[in-house]
């Protein structure tokens, strides 16, 4: 059996493909910075190193390889943070098929109203991921990929885009309610930690959090800073669930359940906590009281992920599909959601898992939106014949017959 073994930094580059015997359970490793690893009739395997394909002779019975990989094929699209898989397969009859791309998307930082219209910001194409707007909505903390993921903060009126972290694998940027730093997921060193750091850059980084909880993400501060949601995977539950952890302690889990919870989001006045959860069967949006206890609200109606909520805690976004959803929220004298409404619906990019990060944040006066476009959906918006959902898929013949020409099998 081979698969692929991904690190605490879900990076594709700290990514190793491993065998493991069925009859015995001997496990090796094979390959470091590579995925997706599989095994062909012709005796190789063949895995995804970056965006290319690279084949090597494999013995199943010794589990190991049996001479020097060699790239077959240059170009492969494979998603990076977002799940990190290379986007290829093979058919019985010898047939590759692959979408042709690079590693991860290049995309952009867009400004959007409540009608779906858009402005790019004047930063270059990367792969970005959660943008997070400053309390003053003057910054944008956000997760660029390049090489490995790292938080850059942009300054709108500036028009200046700063790398803040250096070391390791970054992500995660949640700020802190007076501005002054940010909050930020990072795996160095063979570990994984909560950090703090000064948002011009300045001084050392703080490490906030016991070691056993540092695998779980950041996901917003309550109004005066003493209380930070979070979101995780814990191998007791083997689910993901939303913990708190408070400026000085150790964190507690705030919902531990069967089911999936993720992206626990504090309102404004710290109040009350929209998060996800699954246990309909769906992925739903939900409110809660916070800390509790309290009622517990479903406030989408048709599937929904991604709460944001407005700086006056009067109104609630959230990501249904390829719609922003807006819904009106009262709390006085109790909690009441009224309906969800369409604001627009778009091809800006969505977070595809559940597990914590927003893929937009809301402006301070809740009439724009910073939201992620990629470079395609760009092009396809502004070319009628171009087609907005049908990636391109290339085919490649013959790959047994390319395979024994290019790396040759050794006698076993």
């Amino acid at each position: 059996m081979l698969f692929s073994v991904l690190t605490q930094s879900n990076h594709w580059s700290d990514q190793r493909v491993v065998a493991q015997s069925l009859k015995t359970g001997e496990r090796r490793l094979l390959v470091r910075g590579a995925s997706n690893a599989r095994y062909l009739p012709t005796g190789h395997i063949v895995y995804a190193r970056g965006q290319t394909l690279m084949a090597a002779p494999f013995n199943p019975e010794r589990l190991e390889l049996t001479g020097a990989a060699v790239p077959i094929v240059d170009g492969v699209m494979r998603a990076n943070l977002q799940g990190p898989s290379s986007q290829w397969g093979f058919s019985g009859s010898g047939s590759l098929v692959y979408v042709p791309g690079g590693v991860g998307n290049d995309s952009e930082l867009v400004w959007v109203d409540r009608t779906g219209l858009s402005r790019a910001l004047k930063l270059p194409a990367e792969d970005f991921e959660s943008p997070r707007l400053s309390p003053d909505g003057n910054r944008v903390a956000v997760t660029a990929i390049g090489d490995k993921p790292d938080i850059w903060v942009y300054d709108t009126p500036r028009e200046t885009f700063t790398r803040l972290t250096f070391e390791g694998y970054n992500s995660h940027a949640v700020w802190t309610p007076d501005g002054t730093r940010i909050t930020f997921f990072s795996y160095r060193d063979g570990s994984s930690h909560l950090l703090l750091k000064a948002a011009d850059g300045s001084g050392a980084e703080e490490q906030i959090g016991s070691a056993e909880i540092a695998t779980l993400f950041p996901q917003s501060w309550s109004p005066d800073g003493r209380m930070l949601t979070l979101s995780g995977l814990q191998a007791s539950t083997r689910s993901w669930d939303i913990w708190v952890l408070p400026r000085e302690g150790k964190a507690s889990p705030l919902l531990q359940t069967r089911f999936t919870e993720g992206s626990g989001t504090l309102s404004p006045d710290g109040r009350w906590l929209a998060y996800v959860s699954n246990e309909s069967g769906i992925y739903q949006v939900y409110v809660q009281a916070f800390p509790g206890p309290g009622g517990k609200w479903q406030v989408s109606t048709d599937g929904g992920a991604e709460p944001v909520w407005a700086r006056n805690g009067r109104e609630l976004f959230y990501r249904s599909g390829r719609k922003l959803m807006s819904v009106e929220i009262t709390t006085n004298p109790a909690f009441v959601a009224r309906n969800p409404k369409t604001l627009f619906e778009s091809d800006y990019q969505p977070n595809v898992v559940v597990f914590g990060r927003q893929n937009y944040d809301v402006t301070p006066d809740g009439q724009r939106f910073i939201m992620i476009r990629s470079k395609e959906s760009a092009a396809a918006a502004n070319n009628p014949f171009m087609s907005k959902n049908a990636p391109q898929i290339n085919v490649m013949l013959n790959l047994f017959e390319e395979l024994e020409r290019k790396v040759p099998t050794k006698t076993r």
